[in-house]
């Protein structure tokens, strides 16, 4: 309940970044690693590519969901947007 107000309160206020991440850190923590590849999706296409999710390979949060496929996809995504 506390990460869907958390949620809410963030997209209220503008942050819709930092409420994706959060959105797939409770999905992960509740061993829901799929349900974490959707809002994660939302960040890389939500805008041009920028610096937001940069953080996510080693954000400890979604250490749970890293073996999902959905989200490996996401990581090599990432990684290119590096390169």
């Amino acid at each position: 309940a506390m990460a869907r107000e958390a949620i809410a309160n963030l997209e209220q206020t503008g942050r819709a970044a930092y409420a994706a991440v959060v959105e797939a850190a409770d999905a992960a923590g509740h061993g829901e690693a799929a349900r974490a590849v959707e809002p994660l999706e939302r960040l890389f296409t939500s805008g041009p590519p920028s610096v937001l999710g940069w953080t996510l390979p080693v954000d400890p949060c979604l250490r749970p969901a890293m073996g999902d496929p959905g989200i490996a996809r996401l990581l090599a995504r990432l990684a290119e947007r590096a390169r």
